[in-house]
Formats: structure tokens, C-alpha cells, sequence
């Protein structure tokens, strides 16, 4: 089935819950995940395309190209990922930026919330300063909550591309970035 497969995505959640849990399991539960943590950054490494980017298995943006979300990919492989990758992935995303701060589901694409919000929580915990993305970005999400626009947007699909709208979701990704943003501007 074409949702049973690998994604980057789903790499991304297994190797942030594996860094949660590696210190407290057995030595032997712990030297099997690091050898699978290495596998899945070999997978990421191989995953990610030539721009950068890397396209997520569950989650889309009706307005793309392929029905793809690389903001939503990147932004959540970037919460996870190490080495060179990373670099090109957050160089990816400050420039898929919209002019207005925001982001969309790829560059140019309408900014919404969702993925505004998941950018800059995937910028604001690797950069180690706020850069001027991030602040575009936190701004950017400030006018929305100031102009209460905090209307859900098509984000996902299982199969068969059936869009749904989650009305949680720009509330929960938006407290994560500016949590995030917080956490980073702490000297």
C-alpha cells in the first residue's frame, strides 16, 4: 500500500522517541538503538533531495505541486537530523520563507499556521540564536493570534488523498514555537 512504506517523517518521530527512552532502557535495548539510529540518519541522508527538503509519507498541502508538503517533511526531519544534512535542510527552509514571513506548504505557497509554526520550531531549536527567519517567522504568527485568524488549514492526508482539517493543530504548533522561540532567546 503507498501508505505502508518508509517516511522521513515517520524516521524523524522514531529517532526523537528513541532519544527520549535510549537512557533508560537496558544496555542491550540501548545498543540496538543506537545501531538503529544510525540506519535511520543513512536513511535520511539518502531521503533527502537535491534542494534539501525532504518530502513526508502522511502529511501534504492540497495546494502543491504532487499534493507535497517539504515545509512539513523538512521541518520535522530537522527536529531530529544531525551532520550536513541538517545544514541543507535549514538552509532549505529559511529560503522557502514567503515575503510576509510565513510559510507554506513549499516555497511560494500560501503561508498558514500550521506550517509557519513548524518552521519556526525546527529553525528556533537548532539555530542557537534568533536568526531573522525565526523573527519574520514569530511575527508572523503573533498577527494571526493578535487578529484571532487561527482557522484551521488542509494539512494531511492517509490515502486516497482525503484532506482533513485538524482545529487543534495551528493552536498546538503555534504554542511549540513560540515555546521553542522562548527556550532559544534565553541566553
Amino acid at each position: 500500500m503507498p501508505f505502508d512504506r518508509s517516511g522521513p517523517d515517520l524516521t524523524a518521530h522514531a529517532l526523537l522517541a528513541w532519544r527520549v527512552w535510549e537512557e533508560r532502557l537496558s544496555l542491550s535495548a540501548a545498543v540496538r538503538i543506537r545501531s538503529a539510529r544510525a540506519k535511520a540518519l543513512k536513511y535520511l541522508e539518502k531521503s533527502q533531495d537535491a534542494n534539501g527538503r525532504w518530502i513526508p509519507l502522511w502529511f501534504g498541502n492540497q495546494a502543491t505541486l504532487d499534493d507535497e508538503n517539504p515545509t512539513y517533511g523538512t521541518s520535522k526531519v530537522l527536529m531530529a537530523m544531525e551532520g550536513p544534512a541538517k545544514k541543507r535542510g535549514m538552509e532549505w527552509l529559511v529560503a522557502a520563507q514567503n515575503r510576509d514571513g510565513g510559510w507554506g506548504g513549499a516555497a511560494g505557497m500560501e503561508s498558514s499556521i500550521e506550517e509557519t509554526a513548524l518552521a519556526v520550531t525546527a529553525l528556533a531549536a537548532h539555530s542557537g540564536e534568533i536568526s531573522d527567519a525565526i523573527e519574520r517567522g514569530t511575527k508572523w504568527l503573533i498577527a494571526r493570534i493578535e487578529s484571532s485568524e487561527m482557522a484551521a488549514s488542509p494539512i494531511g492526508f492517509y490515502f486516497a488523498k482525503l484532506w482533513y482539517f485538524e482545529k487543534q493543530y495551528p493552536l498546538i504548533f503555534t504554542v511549540g514555537a513560540l515555546s521553542q522561540v522562548a527556550r532559544a532567546s534565553r541566553p
